[in-house]
């Protein structure tokens, strides 16, 4: 298994249920009808993994919540992921990148190179290049 590092996301795996009680809270992995009972604590921490928040970014929540240094709350969050996901409960997401957003006239200029210079079209082996007059389909 990778070491965590602090910029890593982490997302709730598809295969898990969660069902929170009084005293806690049980994991159910689905895929072979196994279960995780988590803390008050390690719940909270799951509860703050959306597929957006490093690892980081959550320890930092909880140093705050628990008044403890960063350092400890990092250790603390690093260690409880490392289990979680090699027990399935957790697993890694990539980090989505904010959309780069250009000028009207700059896009217009990559549209004009790209009409000066246009790609190849790429045909399937499948593809005769035929329309069919009824449908408007493609024929294949």
């Amino acid at each position: 298994m990778n070491d965590i590092v602090s910029d890593q996301i982490f997302r709730l795996s598809a295969q898990a249920a969660i069902e929170d009680f009084d005293d806690g809270s049980l994991v159910l992995l689905c895929n072979d009808l196994r279960l995780v009972e988590l803390n008050h604590t390690a719940r909270q921490i799951v509860g703050l993994i959306d597929g957006a928040r490093t690892l980081e970014q959550i320890a930092e929540i909880i140093a705050r919540t628990y008044s403890e240094p960063f350092d400890q709350a990092l250790t603390d969050v690093t260690e409880l992921l490392n289990d979680l996901q090699a027990q399935g409960v957790v697993e890694l997401s990539f980090k989505i990148e904010p959309r780069r957003f250009i000028s009207a006239s700059a896009l217009r200029a990559e549209i004009e190179r790209r009409e000066q210079f246009p790609l190849p079209r790429r045909r399937d082996a499948k593809d005769s290049g035929q329309v069919d007059e009824q449908t408007g389909r493609r024929a294949f």
